[in-house]
């Protein structure tokens, strides 16, 4: 069936990026030994040192070596390379400071602790591997082209300018044209996100990946595959996401300058007190390896992925799937909502909204309804919801589906016509003008008789959404392919004063990118052709009902009640969760070199230093877990939402 119907709407796969951490390392498939193995084998050692204290240098040794390996070859191939000053050589310094201290066990456990955050950020990773593979699926690999010699099948990227592509139906254009011969309705939903099909014909452009549904088309190519539409998509969010994966791990950051002071350190205090008279060299040394003991970052080095992890449970166990710690942090950073329209602030399906008619309405809707009985169209199943009565097909004498056009139906001694404007003009057939977005025209006996209108029903929760937004500072911005007067509609039912219509892909990620010069913007969309927006965005969502699979296995994360007002509770949650980090960040390194000074002199032996590391381990760990048990989401309906309450 046909209907004057043109949405023009997009969704994206995203590519996202990831990190957390504490150094660059290996990922498990590159590693000759699972980390998780290495983790029950370190602590079978360590427990196996407890219990036999004669062995206790050697079995903790073997700890250390089991979970340790690949730090110890990291710090080596960094001295080689004359880059020694990171964590891997400060955890290594440690470590061996702690056996010639004879805290054996102290050595293991850092060590052990430390693996235990790389398996967890090791999974994260696993986890947020990008897939286009979906994008990929809508991407043409052959072309009909009509030549002198007749029909030849050719690689799309053979495809000329100026040549014939034939597209029959149920086949999908492989290049940008223009239709010279024939009509068809398009399914764009690749492209535009757009779930109902529009007419094409003669004169018409279309894009490469839209699929002919039911007609035969001679297209006109004007550009080559390289440069169309849909290539154009795939590039950029593969490029996008490059660019996202590149992001430094703060651990590693932040021990390019801590590793080189605490080494500086730890050598004054070796070697300064005793060229000055203060004891011996011995006695120095000994206090510059215990100072480099209580220097190790362990609290940091748990604490912080463990914080990103805690608010990612939280935010599960509330129905907002995050798929990686850096999400997090640039959640803490968002500026900027911008929302797709269909599916994500509103249903995404055609609802019965208008009846115009000359005469009756419940004769317009019945006609419909028995001409409409047997298709499958989303709108004629939205006009039999409304029609809700049964369909008596003896009264259907027959029915003919005109290609692109609409239906003509014969019931009882009446001929009915359903569908576009054109198709009643075509037989000739006058049809008043109609602003109406989405709408079909019904004739009786070449009268015309009204139309039915369409629209896309606004979730209960997507004024909610923009205001609870809005009360945190972050500005909403509605982005969409479809008409001026649908999108206008739906920006001034949710509140929103800024809005960009009838928008391709590529357009969308230029307006992404725009407001991103001023912040960090969160991108919330549904399908696989959003690519380049939730590409571009600090933080791409999809919706986990309503969204496409490669959205959903691609976006930085994942709405899964598809509710928009989430969007405000998760960046509640991820500004409390940074809260967290800088708050362990400074107990951690205050403690430490307050303990650092003492022990410099002398002063207190090993039980500060062991509080030093494993007491702030443990305080920072309990602040950590914090953010798994925070409410973000319990009070977005208040008029007044505090992020400081976290």
């Amino acid at each position: 069936m046909s209907h004057t119907h043109t949405h023009e709407h997009e969704h994206s796969c995203a590519c996202q990026s990831h990190s957390c951490g504490c150094h660059s390392h290996e990922h498990n498939d590159k590693r000759k030994i699972p980390l998780s193995v290495r983790l029950v084998i370190g602590l079978f050692f360590a427990i196996s040192g407890f219990l036999l204290p004669k062995a206790e240098l050697y079995l903790f040794a073997l700890s250390y070596l089991v979970l340790g390996y690949d730090v110890l070859i990291a710090a080596a191939k960094n001295i080689i390379k004359l880059r020694p000053l990171d964590e891997n050589f400060l955890m290594t310094a440690a470590a061996v400071g702690a056996f010639i201290l004879g805290e054996h066990f102290e050595a293991a456990a850092v060590m052990f602790f430390y693996q235990v955050g790389e398996y967890l950020t090791d999974n994260a990773v696993e986890k947020t591997k990008s897939s286009i593979s979906a994008l990929l699926d809508v991407r043409p690999d052959t072309a009909r082209i009509l030549t002198s010699e007749g029909e030849q099948k050719i690689p799309c990227e053979a495809v000329r300018i100026g040549q014939t592509v034939l597209v029959g139906a149920g086949e999908r254009i492989a290049v940008d044209g223009t239709i010279t011969k024939g009509s068809a309705m398009l399914d764009t939903s690749s492209l535009t996100g757009e779930p109902l099909p529009r007419s094409a014909s003669v004169g018409d452009s279309v894009l490469a990946g839209m699929i002919s549904t039911d007609g035969s088309l001679e297209i006109r190519a004007k550009k080559e595959f390289s440069d169309s539409t849909l290539s154009r998509i795939l590039t950029l969010a593969q490029t996008e996401h490059s660019k996202k994966s590149g992001a430094e791990r703060f651990i590693t950051s932040f021990a390019k300058v801590y590793t080189p002071i605490v080494v500086l350190l730890a050598a004054l205090v070796a070697v300064i007190p005793p060229l000055l008279g203060f004891g011996a060299f011995s006695v120095w040394v000994f206090r510059a390896l215990s100072f480099l003991v209580i220097s190790c970052p362990c609290a940091l080095v748990v604490s912080i992925p463990l914080t990103f992890f805690a608010a990612m449970g939280c935010a599960s166990k509330n129905g907002v799937l995050v798929k990686n710690s850096v999400t997090i942090e640039n959640l803490s950073k968002i500026k900027t909502a911008a929302f797709d329209k269909t599916g994500t602030l509103t249903e995404g399906v055609p609802t019965l909204t208008e009846i115009r008619v000359n005469g009756s309405k419940a004769e317009l809707l019945e006609l419909a309804a028995y001409a409409e009985c047997d298709s499958t169209h989303p709108l004629a199943a939205a006009i039999k919801n409304a029609y809700a009565n049964p369909i008596d097909r003896s009264r259907i004498t027959s029915v003919t589906e005109i290609p692109a056009r609409g239906i003509r139906a014969e019931i009882v001694s009446d001929v009915v016509l359903i569908g576009s404007k054109r198709l009643l003009l075509e037989n000739n057939i006058d049809v008043p003008d109609l602003s109406f977005g989405n709408a079909v025209f019904v004739a009786k006996n070449s009268a015309y008789m009204g139309y039915i209108g369409f629209g896309d029903r606004i979730k209960s929760d997507s004024k909610r959404a923009v205001s609870n937004l809005s009360k945190m500072g972050i500005n909403s911005v509605l982005l969409s392919g479809d008409s001026e007067n649908s999108v206008s509609a739906v920006a001034d039912a949710v509140g929103i004063s800024e809005y960009f219509s009838e928008l391709l892909p590529i357009e969308k990620a230029e307006h992404i990118k725009r407001l991103s010069e001023n912040g960090a913007v969160l991108f919330v969309g549904d399908g696989i052709n959003d690519s380049p927006s939730i590409a571009s965005a600090a933080v791409g969502a999809a919706m986990g009902g309503a969204g496409s699979d490669a959205a959903i296995e691609s976006a930085d994360m994942v709405i899964m009640g598809d509710e928009p007002s989430r969007a405000a509770g998760i960046i509640k949650l991820a500004s409390a969760a940074m809260r967290i980090v800088r708050q362990n960040i400074v107990l951690a390194l205050g403690i430490k070199f307050g303990i650092m000074i003492i022990s410099a002199f002398g002063i207190g032996g090993m039980l500060p230093a062991i509080f030093a590391d494993v007491g702030v381990c443990v305080i920072t760990v309990a602040n950590s877990l914090r953010a798994y048990y925070m409410k973000p989401f319990a009070h977005l309906a208040d008029k007044h939402t505090n992020l400081s309450k976290y």
